[in-house]
């Protein structure tokens, strides 16, 4: 029964994780939004790919929408605070 359980634990899960993930679409006009709005050097080749990475590993498409329309200054916002930072201090 446990190993029951525990199975439909990780499927619901694992089902949760597969369907953040951004359309090829949306992750280009997310990195786009991002890379060119900076100098367009190494540094911002990479951490703009960490940042989109880091968001299709949260969001849908749908999800991002979402996420966008109902927060008023996403700057601002912990979540893109933090993977702002921790792409920052991977590749700086």
């Amino acid at each position: 029964m446990n190993k029951i359980l525990t199975f439909i634990i990780l499927s619901f899960l694992y089902t949760n994780i597969s369907t953040a993930k951004l359309s090829n679409t949306a992750w280009n006009q997310v990195y786009g939004g991002c890379y060119n709005s900076s100098d367009k050097s190494k540094f911002f080749r990479q951490y703009c790919t960490c940042f989109v990475n880091s968001f299709s590993e949260i969001f849908s498409d749908n999800e991002l929408d979402n996420y966008l329309k109902t927060t008023r200054d996403v700057t601002q916002d912990p979540l893109f605070l933090r993977v702002t930072r921790e792409c920052y201090d991977k590749y700086k």
